[in-house]
Formats: C-alpha cells, sequence, structure tokens
C-alpha cells in the first residue's frame, strides 16, 4: 500500500474515535449526578451559610426587614397619634427597595432643632442663655470680672424670664457675651465646664439634671431613624460646643454631627495675628477667640445644612418660627418624599407649655404643610418616670432678677453738643444732627464730619466740604449700639453774624447716576481727596474720638461703639483738639 493511502485510512479513523468520544461525553452529561451522603452534607451547609448570608444582607440593606417596627420604638407615643401613624408608614415606605419611594441609605437625612424640640427650654428659658446668666452672676470665678455687657445681657434674660417677652437683639447679644465670657479657655475646658453645669439639678423639676433634659419619645426618633438607616444631625442655634460639652452623655449623637451658632476658635499663641500667616505649633492649645461669628437661625440653618451636610435633608423636626426655614426648605425641590415636623408646645401638666403659641404653631401646620406634634395628646411620658414639675425651684431666677434688675433700668442720656468752645462748630455740628429727622428715633445722635477743606475767604459765605456722616445709637449697658445712620456729602455753607454763625445752606451730592458728575462739581480740585476720605479708617477715628469726648462731657459709662455685626470699638481717652483730622493727618482748627 502506497504511503499517502495509509495517511488517508490513519486520518480517517482518528476523526471516527473523536466523533465517539465526544458523544460518549454528551451522554454523561445528561445523566443525574449521585453524591455520596458526605457530598451531600457538605451541599446543604454551604447552600444554608450562603442563604443566611443573604438574609443577613437583605436585612442590613433593607431596614423594614428590622427586628424592631416603628411603633414597638416609639413606645412612649400614644397609640392613636397620628404623627407616630405618619412617620411610621414613612419609614416602611422609603426603606422598602421595591417602593417607588425608596430612598438609598446614603441620601436617607434628618435634621433636628435641640432647643424645644429634643431639649426642655421651659426650665425656665434656653441651657445655653441660663449658662450665661450662671456664668456672669453665679461663677464665683469670673462674677467680679464679667463685663458691663456681659452683665447687662444676663439682666436681660433675668427680665425675660420674669415677663415671657424676647429681647430685642439678644440673638446678637447673647453670642457675643458668650464668646467674651469664656475667651481663652481650650476647647476642652470649655466643654467640661459647659458639662458640669449641665450636672446641675433642673430649675423647674424634681428628678432630672440639666443635661437630662429632654424629650424620651423624641429620643425615641432619633433611635427609629438609626434603626432605618438614617443619620441625624443636630442643626441648633446654641453654640456648638455648649451642645457638645453639655449633653455629649445625654443626647446619643456623633458629635461631628452637632451644627450649631460659632465664635471663633484661635492658637494660645495666635495674638491677634491673621490666621492666614501665623502657624500652629507644638507649644498652642486651640483656646477660644472671645469673638462670636454667627446666629445659626432662621435662613442660616438652610445655609449650614447646605454647607455642613451637603445632602437636601428629607426630615426635618423644630418647634419654632425659627425652624421655619429649615422645615420648608427639606419640603422644597427634594429629590424623594420627604416631611416636617413641628412641636407644639400644648402640655401644661407635665410641662410648662403655652397654649397661645402651641396654637400659632398649629396654625402654621396647617399653612406650610408640616406635620404637628402635639406634647399633651401624641406622648405617654414627657421626661420619663420620676420627673415631676416643681415651680418652686424657679424662684431662685426670680431672686437674681430682683437682684440685678437694676441693670435694666432705663438711663436717659443727653442730646449730643459739641463740647468745645468754638461756636463755628458748634452751628455746624447741630445743623449735621438736625439729619436724624430722616430715621426713627434713638437714644443719642452724634455727627461725625469728615471735614475735607474749609473755604474762609468770604465771611458772609464760609464753605466747609466733607462728607456729613450723622450715627444714631441706642445705649445698651456700656455700649454705644449703631442702630441707623448714613453719609451726607456735600458743601455747608456758613456765614457770621452778629451772634456768632449761621448756616445759610448745604449743596448736597445727587444720589444715584448723578453722584460722581455732582460731586466733581461740588468738590471741584478737591475731588480725589473726597474720594478717598471714604476709607473707613479716617473716619472711624474721628467717630471714635468724637464719641470718646461727648461720653467724656457728660461723665457717662460708656466704654464702647458697635455697629451691627462687628465688633465693639473701645472709645480712646478724651481729647477736645482731636476732632477733626485732614487727609494728610493735620489737625484743622
Amino acid at each position: 500500500m502506497k504511503k499517502s493511502k495509509i495517511w488517508k485510512v490513519t486520518a480517517i479513523t482518528a476523526i471516527a474515535l473523536l466523533i465517539v468520544v465526544s458523544v460518549l461525553y454528551a451522554v454523561s452529561l445528561s445523566k443525574p449526578k449521585t453524591t455520596s451522603a458526605n457530598d451531600e452534607a457538605s451541599v446543604t451547609a454551604s447552600q444554608t451559610t450562603v442563604t443566611e448570608a443573604s438574609q443577613t444582607e437583605a436585612q442590613t440593606e433593607t431596614p423594614t426587614d428590622a427586628k424592631r417596627t416603628p411603633e414597638e420604638i416609639l413606645a412612649h407615643w400614644t397609640d392613636s397619634s397620628q404623627t407616630k401613624t405618619q412617620l411610621s408608614a414613612y419609614l416602611k415606605n422609603v426603606t422598602d427597595e421595591l417602593s417607588a419611594d425608596f430612598i438609598p441609605e446614603k441620601d436617607r437625612i434628618a435634621v433636628f432643632d435641640l432647643d424645644g424640640t429634643i431639649l426642655s427650654e421651659t426650665n425656665p428659658v434656653y441651657f445655653d442663655h441660663l449658662l450665661l446668666v450662671y456664668r456672669v452672676f453665679e461663677d464665683p470665678d469670673y462674677k467680679d470680672k464679667a463685663s458691663d455687657f456681659e452683665k447687662y445681657t444676663a439682666a436681660k434674660i433675668l427680665g425675660w424670664i420674669q415677663d415671657g417677652t424676647y429681647p430685642e437683639n439678644m440673638d446678637v447679644d447673647h453670642g457675643t457675651a458668650i464668646a467674651t465670657a469664656f475667651a481663652g479657655m481650650t476647647v476642652e475646658e470649655f466643654e467640661a465646664y459647659v458639662a458640669e453645669f449641665g450636672s446641675q439639678p433642673a430649675p423647674g423639676y424634681n428628678g432630672m439634671t440639666r443635661a437630662q433634659s429632654l424629650y424620651q419619645p423624641m429620643l425615641e426618633i432619633l433611635d427609629v431613624l438609626d434603626e432605618y438607616g438614617f443619620s441625624s444631625y443636630i442643626v441648633s442655634g446654641t453654640d456648638r460646643l455648649i451642645v457638645r460639652g453639655g449633653l455629649e452623655e445625654t443626647l446619643g449623637i456623633p458629635m461631628n454631627r452637632i451644627i450649631g451658632s460659632d465664635e471663633t476658635l484661635v492658637a494660645s499663641g495666635q495674638n491677634g495675628e491673621n490666621g492666614l500667616k501665623y502657624q500652629f505649633t507644638k507649644d498652642d492649645k486651640l483656646v477660644t477667640g472671645g469673638e462670636f461669628i454667627i446666629k445659626n437661625l432662621k435662613m442660616n440653618k438652610v445655609s449650614v445644612i447646605a454647607k455642613e451636610i451637603g445632602i437636601h435633608p428629607v426630615l426635618s423636626f423644630g418647634n419654632t418660627t425659627g425652624d421655619q426655614s429649615m422645615a420648608d426648605y427639606t419640603l422644597t425641590n427634594s429629590r424623594y418624599k420627604s416631611m416636617a415636623f413641628m412641636l407644639c408646645c400644648d402640655d401644661t401638666d407635665r410641662e410648662y407649655g403655652n397654649i397661645e403659641k402651641a396654637d400659632k404653631m398649629y396654625g402654621l401646620c396647617n399653612e406650610h404643610g408640616w406635620v404637628p406634634v402635639s406634647m399633651q395628646n401624641d406622648w405617654t411620658t414627657i421626661y420619663g418616670d420620676g420627673v415631676t414639675k416643681a415651680p418652686e425651684s424657679l424662684e431662685h431666677y426670680t431672686e437674681l432678677y430682683e437682684q440685678y434688675k437694676y441693670l435694666l433700668e432705663k438711663t436717659d442720656i443727653p442730646e449730643y453738643e459739641y463740647p468745645g468752645p468754638e461756636l463755628f462748630y458748634t452751628v455746624l455740628y447741630d445743623y449735621i444732627e438736625n439729619f436724624k429727622e430722616n430715621y426713627e428715633e434713638s437714644d443719642v445722635s452724634i455727627p461725625c464730619p469728615v471735614i475735607i477743606y474749609e473755604d474762609e475767604t468770604d465771611r458772609e459765605d464760609i464753605k466747609v466740604y466733607g462728607d456729613f456722616w450723622l450715627f444714631n445709637y441706642d445705649l445698651n449697658g456700656d455700649t454705644l449700639e449703631n442702630v441707623s445712620g448714613g453719609s451726607y456729602p456735600g458743601c455747608i455753607h456758613i456765614k457770621t453774624t452778629e451772634e456768632g454763625y449761621e448756616v445759610t445752606g448745604f449743596d448736597g451730592v445727587a444720589d444715584g447716576s448723578g453722584y460722581t458728575d455732582s460731586a466733581k462739581e461740588i468738590f471741584g480740585e478737591h475731588y480725589d481727596e473726597f474720594i478717598s476720605s471714604s476709607e473707613g479708617d479716617t473716619r472711624e477715628q474721628i467717630r471714635a474720638q468724637i464719641i470718646a469726648n461727648y461720653v467724656a462731657a457728660n461723665g457717662l459709662d460708656i466704654r464702647q461703639y458697635q455697629d451691627y455685626g462687628w465688633d465693639p470699638v473701645p472709645l480712646p481717652e478724651q481729647n477736645i483738639d482731636s476732632f477733626y483730622s485732614s487727609l494728610d493727618g493735620d489737625m484743622a482748627a
């Protein structure tokens, strides 16, 4: 046989064998697989482990399968509570992956006010306001060091406790006084001080401390939200360091979820140097800087939520119009189904409620679409077993008020009069003071003329060019607080008379689009000097000296002035010659 035929036969045989082997393998795969008893047990155990792991994972990812239902966790809410029913249904719905309203866990954000929402604000007022009263009037290590402003602010709080009227400007005044009264403490020292204050018995109640004055049903809200995968944040008007120090042991919220009002923090060795220049050293400690930054109420709550949380909340809990912006923000333009709840202080038996305020809040809830929470009807308890009202313990604050109410007595301060001997400037100042008619009444109006130059070539028409400011102040303790005022740039015309001097007219710079052309026409070659006079340092030096001379001339106990939102400015020593400053620094007679 030839080699080519042998090769063909071999190839055909190999192909046939391959086909047979393939068919036999396919048949074997189609037959049921048999295993030993040990193999079956191993497979069963493996399947069980996988199943248990899947169930555990499902429970973790889907909180609706949690061991406790919302109703079980909300044990101190009445069975008839519609608020409890609505919240429970909401939690089950938004944590169900099959629901159209499902919210991923990363977006389950809830925001809470503190005072009056979780923490009592009726023993007898806010925790942080009573902290200031204690620091200023009762702390043996500090009360003799307290400033007049701190004492006045604390006295206003005592007055508020007596008449129930929240003092004007208290938000900023209290924040400022807290910052100064605790300036220089390390963060740890400050928080420890607040914790010690929180351990005192709660005024107005038996059976709990200040830090334990927490609404038990609201703590259950925090619990149920945690169980259902929500992250809860405190967004409070109280200083965040006060919340952290006072409630760290009782509130149960991670400290990085406490957001509140703020004061400055600086390095112990910084000594006023700008933080962009100063470097923290190994010898430094972080201390309170003594300056108030912001009160976290109303729109400020919305801003801070966006800045510090960065995720739109889906649940909001509050109790006053200070929380209104936060509540409406939660309900507005949310990607998910959202709800806002407001507590109504309608319990006068277990709490020091206020029916008038509660009714007002019920009306606002109806108007805004918020869910009302009735402290009287929705809760089976407020503070827990063993806590009872003790009105007699509130008499302590009445006694403090009687002791310090003299600080609140209104002291009429005299109208401003130029204290120097020059009749020329007396007439000039009197004329500027007449601008007060453009403003609401204040305790005192004080002129602040920034004089550019004077032209006395014609005694019948002396021209005084300048930026004539008028500031209106209310007296607050040892501080003149600026409540209004404005600038009146132009030229005042004065003539000599037998009695002295008389203002005959005023050429004022036009407002609006005509300002520049009008100023150039009036000031002429001195226009650039006029423009540079608008620099704050020049005006503020003159202003401070004018106030200091007024204070000295009238024997007033005033140490500083303050513009709204700015730090107080200490007054210099009296100097009757230092009223005016030309732009080159020379004094004008």
